[in-house]
């Protein structure tokens, strides 16, 4: 039989701050990842636009198809990123 101090070695507060690192490393992961998907989406809109001579009216058309994809992979990448840094905090806490 296992003592309960042998079985958890982690404390409340340790669990704390490992969620906590976890926390501010996917915000890091977040704002890195999502920067470079939204600089994608704009020099794409604007290549297209540039070299299909649309003028305003394609800068609308493509940021109605563009953006909803765009807002959906920063989502992804955020719950993701989530995710992935959770689990290795309650791993780390044992």
């Amino acid at each position: 039989m296992t003592s309960p101090t042998s079985a958890d070695t982690s404390s409340p507060a340790q669990r704390k701050a490992d969620l906590t690192s976890a926390a501010l490393s996917t915000l890091f992961i977040v704002v890195f990842i999502c920067t470079e998907i939204w600089i994608v989406v704009g020099v794409t809109e604007w290549s297209i636009v540039s070299l299909l001579g649309l003028g305003e009216y394609g800068y609308i058309v493509l940021s109605v198809i563009l953006f909803p994809l765009a807002a959906w992979a920063s989502w992804k990448t955020a719950t993701l990123a989530w995710s992935a840094e959770r689990e290795l905090a309650m791993q780390a806490a044992g």
